[in-house]
């Protein structure tokens, strides 16, 4: 079975490399390579009492994170067209899906949309915002980048290894077959959610696609 999943769930809004990060203050523009619909979700495993923290794959049956008591969160990737041409995945906090929620009901599918994100605050106290910059472009060129080979270790074995590099006790920890439960996260673990703008008053609801240059991205 696969550890990807597709689409939205409650859970999502409740609860480098191939990857972009976001810097407190420091906004990016990218394109959406997809809608709502196509978001991966994977749950993860965050050990935060670690530095730096691992944050590993579930893998369910045999995941020696739910062996050792540690509850997975879910984790949302969205494939994005960065300025510079790169396909990369972003990882959606709750709140950046409830915006964009709003505004594909507005908008339609988000293919192709041109997007600000950005980041604020650290901690506790950060938070993430997607801003509808009222620009479309054609993304049909590009492709949606195959996101498990990306999650880093994937077996049971691996995982124990870099858990053990990062200080976590596993001696304790017999991996067998046997099916670990797991536990959902408790509901007042869930980020805020407050979306900052309302895309039913927002002027760029009838923005038409272009293939001229708008902001410096040009054609992509």
């Amino acid at each position: 079975m696969s550890i990807i999943k597709k689409g939205i769930t409650a859970a999502m809004i409740n609860s480098g490399g191939h990857f972009l990060t976001l810097q407190p203050d420091q906004p990016v523009d990218v394109v959406l390579l997809h809608g709502l619909d196509d978001i991966q979700s994977v749950d993860t495993h965050s050990w935060w009492d670690y530095t730096p923290a691992p944050h590993l794959t579930c893998l369910g049956e045999v995941c020696p994170s739910c062996a050792l008591g540690n509850e997975p969160h879910i984790s949302s990737y969205y494939a994005v067209v960065t300025q510079t041409r790169e396909v990369k995945y972003f990882i959606a906090k709750p709140s950046v899906i409830t915006q964009l929620q709003k505004y594909e009901k507005a908008l339609g599918n988000l293919a192709g949309r041109l997007v600000r994100l950005d980041k604020t605050g650290t901690g506790l106290k950060t938070k993430y915002s997607a801003i509808m910059l009222g620009k479309k472009l054609d993304v049909s060129k590009y492709e949606v980048p195959e996101l498990e080979s990306m999650l880093g270790p994937l077996t049971s074995e691996s995982q124990l290894v870099k858990m053990t590099e990062a200080g976590i006790d596993v001696t304790s920890l017999k991996v067998t077959k046997k099916k670990v439960a797991k536990k959902t996260a408790p509901a007042d673990a869930v980020e805020p959610v407050v979306a900052s703008v309302e895309p039913d008053k927002a002027p760029w609801e009838d923005a038409e696609e272009t293939t001229e240059e708008i902001d410096g991205w040009g054609t992509i």
